[in-house]
Order: structure tokens, then sequence, then C-alpha cells
């Protein structure tokens, strides 16, 4: 057990890894959250 998954799968065959794993996941959400723009004037008073 890796405590580092936290959740999920994690599939590693050879080179091959599929990655289902919570810690993945939420990797991802911070990623999409750090790249997303906001619709133009979504900040004007």
């Amino acid at each position: 057990m890796k405590p580092e998954i936290l959740g999920g799968l994690k599939l590693q065959v050879g080179d091959w890894v599929a990655d289902g794993s919570l810690a993945r996941r939420l990797q991802d959400m911070a990623r999409d959250v750090m790249n997303a723009r906001a619709p133009e004037g979504a900040w004007s008073a």
C-alpha cells in the first residue's frame, strides 16, 4: 500500500500506466483551476 495514492487505482504494466487514483484526480483538478480563465468582464464592478 502506498499512502500517496489516497484512494482509487493505479495500474502499471511495463511502461504503461493507468492512473485513476484520487491523488491524480486532485492534481488534475488543481491544474485545471490554475489554467482556467475568468469570462471577459467577470471581475468588473
